[in-house]
């Protein structure tokens, strides 16, 4: 999970909020949209991480350009935010927000990292053996790494899987070292 530990409560509070009105998937529609806006629109950015803009304009602003397209469980999720000078937060929270989503649908994101890109018969079969590990589905996204010289490396979550050429190469000098 991503940021601070105030992020994570109000990703906590929201996510458990839409699941008890049965709102999942709307509260993630709009996050979405937020997290969009956010990365495209500087004006946005500019109010949502202002230390200098007062919270009734950062709301006012807010209240123009979103109360009619969000759903009213979002709108006033990120009104309180707003209200509680928490809005600098908001980035991180969507994060963890998706983080909560996966792992009540029992996604795993992970990554991962090939000299050559994969197959998609590769990726297929590295996914079903990481399906069967984790006992969740894996979602994976390939990554070009020529200093691994051969093989892969998995990055998901906390864990990793190396079976690059490099780490093997690094584990037999050091083998040879300690001989």
């Amino acid at each position: 999970m991503k940021g601070s530990r105030v992020a994570k409560r109000y990703a906590q509070a929201v996510f458990e909020t839409a699941l008890d009105k049965k709102q999942l998937e709307i509260v993630e529609k709009d996050l979405e949209r937020l997290a969009k806006d956010y990365a495209d629109i500087q004006s946005f950015r500019e109010l949502v991480d202002s230390p200098v803009t007062a919270d009734f304009l950062k709301l006012k602003a807010f209240k123009a350009a979103y109360q009619k397209h969000l759903q009213p469980l979002t709108f006033n999720f990120v009104a309180l935010l707003i209200n509680k000078n928490r809005v600098a937060h908001l980035p991180q929270v969507i994060d963890n927000f998706r983080d909560l989503l996966d792992d009540y649908r029992g996604i795993i994101r992970g990554q991962v990292f090939s000299v050559v890109p994969l197959s998609d018969k590769q990726l297929k079969s590295l996914k079903v053996s990481l399906d069967k590990e984790t006992g969740k589905n894996v979602i994976l996204t390939s990554h070009i790494d020529e200093s691994l010289l051969g093989g892969f490396v998995v990055r998901l979550n906390d864990m990793v899987f190396d079976t690059s050429l490099s780490n093997k190469l690094k584990k037999l000098k050091q083998n040879l070292i300690e001989a």
